[in-house]
């Protein structure tokens, strides 16, 4: 499970990185998912999926300002906490 889940987090980087948001956030959505059935919230891996995810939305944010992206860099943050 958690071989998947790093294939999907590596898949939704990629994609952030070129800028397919909206694929890369289902890719990133869905491995976090496993990383935490898998490994727990406090998990390293669980964590660099979340800083992944704040990454997606601050590019997003980025490309497309005020789209409401915003949401999501504030929301992983809370989560897992900014720069922890």
């Amino acid at each position: 499970m958690t071989r998947l889940a790093q294939l999907l987090l590596d898949l939704g980087e990629a994609r952030t990185a070129v800028g397919e948001f909206a694929g890369a956030e289902a890719t990133l959505l869905e491995a976090h998912d496993l990383f935490v059935g898998a490994r727990g919230e406090d998990h390293a891996d669980t964590r660099g999926c979340a800083e992944a995810l704040t990454a997606l939305y601050t590019a997003w944010a980025a490309a497309e300002p005020g789209q409401g992206h915003e949401a999501g860099i504030e929301e992983w943050e809370s989560r897992y906490g900014a720069g922890d």
